[in-house]
């Protein structure tokens, strides 16, 4: 019985049987697997078992196999013999026979998926480039290191201490989220982070497998512990990134926060973000919001909201955003409530667009406004693209508007939303349903004491 066990050197043999791990099998082999070449000459070979009279289970080969008989797992398979969850690689091996198993693919032998029946809690490991990226015996393996104070969300510098329950081992870790080895920085004292900071390590030991790669991510705000009445505080580009990973918490800002740092202002800027929490921005400033996202659905600072969400006193300047489809100052597809808000800047987009917002479904939007300039296609506003059901109340758009197709001042294309206190002054432009307020809309009750300047507007 042959059960945790690989093989990793290669096996030549002229006139014998040959395979990986075992030549000729008459017992049980659970749980191993052979990596090295084998080479029979004239006589049988196979990646794990060259002849098998017995039972292989939850077993694997890549091994190069060549030879008489030659198969990728098992060379002969005597009789009625069980071979069960068990694969060979068809790239690696250059064989697609075998006389068990099942052969697969290069990148499908490292998915733990591909490996029915296996045991990846207590008995095997797969993770990255480790055993070439194929499974691995944990038995012989360093346990994985444990980070204290835990990964999360943080308020102030933390001294992270790590460890690893296999005596005797040693630690190496990196903080630039690369993949630690054995000559990474070596573990001696607690580690200080105050800043987001991702942390990689493994544990080493002489005569056994290092350990599992472990990461301990910390994230950080200014302060609060994100429930309504005490909220996240966020006072910089990265706290404000921060928000991603806690979509439903409650965030204030506390100071001007400008984006015109790396990363947001390289490449595609911003990335936006899903919100379904409250984020009231304070009537501090968010500046060179930045986003080039020309093939992407719902494109602002937050790319969509849900229905729970609730942003207030955000004022965003110097904004820059191009994308494709629901884009928005603020919210590219909104299904929230936004209250005293602003955005000032250049909003561009194919459908869909507005200043503010780009898609407003069933939203709430008051006291709000835009200024600036807001390009489109089709559905573009100064306000708000696109606006089904919702209300509208007690905001305006001062900002140049050109598009094609359903083009307003305020709102592009007002389909059963209410629009009630607002205006729109700046000039617009199209060719088709183009409007000095709303570009189209099915029932002109539902606007009410709204307005546009003819003069400025360009259209009467």
């Amino acid at each position: 019985m042959i059960i945790n066990a690989y093989a990793t050197g290669a096996v030549t043999a002229g006139t014998s049987t040959a395979g990986g791990l075992v030549g000729d099998n008459y017992g049980t082999i659970t749980n191993s697997y052979a990596t090295g070449a084998v080479t029979a000459g004239i006589s049988t070979a196979g990646g794990l078992v060259g002849n098998n009279y017995g039972t292989i289970t939850n077993s694997y080969a890549t091994g190069a196999v060549t030879g008489k008989n030659a198969g990728g797992l098992v060379g002969i398979n005597n009789q009625d013999d069980l071979v069960s969850n068990s694969y060979w690689d068809i790239n690696t091996s250059g064989t697609n026979l075998s006389a068990g198993g099942e052969g697969i693919t290069t990148d499908k032998m490292k998915l733990p998926e591909t490996y029915e029946g296996w045991d990846f809690n207590d008995i095997w490991g797969i993770e990255g480039t480790r055993n070439n990226g194929y499974p691995f015996l944990l038995y012989n393996t360093v346990a994985a290191p444990s980070a204290n104070p835990p990964a999360g969300t943080y308020i102030g510098m933390q001294n992270v201490t790590l460890a690893t329950a296999t005596e005797g081992a040693t630690l190496h870790y990196t903080t630039d989220n690369s993949e630690p080895t054995s000559s990474s920085h070596q573990y001696t004292t607690a580690i200080e982070v105050s800043s987001n900071t991702i942390i990689k390590a493994i544990a080493v030991k002489d005569g056994m497998d290092n350990s599992p790669i472990s990461t301990f991510e910390y994230l950080f705000f200014a302060g609060g512990s994100g429930t309504e009445a005490d909220p996240y505080q966020i006072a910089t580009p990265e706290q404000l990134d921060n928000v991603r990973k806690h979509l439903d918490k409650h965030f204030i800002q506390t100071a001007d926060i400008d984006l015109n740092v790396a990363p947001y202002n390289k490449d595609s800027g911003w990335k936006p973000i899903r919100f379904d929490g409250t984020f009231d921005g304070n009537g501090k400033i968010i500046s060179n919001l930045t986003i080039n996202r020309s093939t992407e659905w719902g494109v602002g600072l937050f790319g969509s909201t849900g229905d729970t969400a609730k942003i207030k006193n955000v004022k965003l300047e110097k904004i820059d955003i191009n994308g494709d489809r629901w884009v928005g100052g603020l919210v590219g597809s909104n299904n929230g409530t936004i209250d005293n808000s602003y955005a000032a800047g250049i909003v561009k987009s194919r459908n869909v667009v507005g200043g503010l917002v780009g898609l407003d479904n069933s939203g709430k939007i008051t006291n709000s406004y835009v200024t600036g300039t807001v390009n489109g296609v089709t559905c573009v506003g100064g306000l708000v693209g696109g606006k089904f059901y919702g209300t509208i109340t007690n905001s305006y758009a001062m900002c140049a508007v050109t598009g094609t197709t359903n083009v307003g001042g305020l709102v592009g294309d007002n389909q059963n939303g209410t629009l009630t206190c607002s205006y729109a002054t700046g000039a617009v432009t199209g060719t088709t349903n183009v409007g000095g307020l709303v570009g189209q809309t099915p029932d002109v009750r539902f606007v009410s004491n709204s307005y546009w300047e003819i003069n400025t507007s360009g259209t009467s």
